[in-house]
């Protein structure tokens, strides 16, 4: 199972602008990564939510 909502999208070709590679529920992606490797001054994640809010979830999308 995929980490992601939707790894290929609604086109099942992964790699374009259909893909949605926000976090699955139950991915081991969320609160998984290392707050420590965050960059200081990346606030926001892709989607303009806290990039930080507990443990970050590793990837370009945090799961509100």
């Amino acid at each position: 199972q995929s980490p992601f909502v939707d790894l290929d999208g609604a086109d099942n070709t992964a790699g374009n602008i259909d893909d949605d590679l926000h976090l699955a529920a139950g991915s081991p992606c969320l609160d998984s990564g290392d707050n420590s490797a965050v960059p200081s001054g990346l606030t926001q994640d892709l989607d303009g939510n806290p990039r930080i809010n507990g443990t970050v979830d590793r990837g370009a999308h945090e799961k509100p």
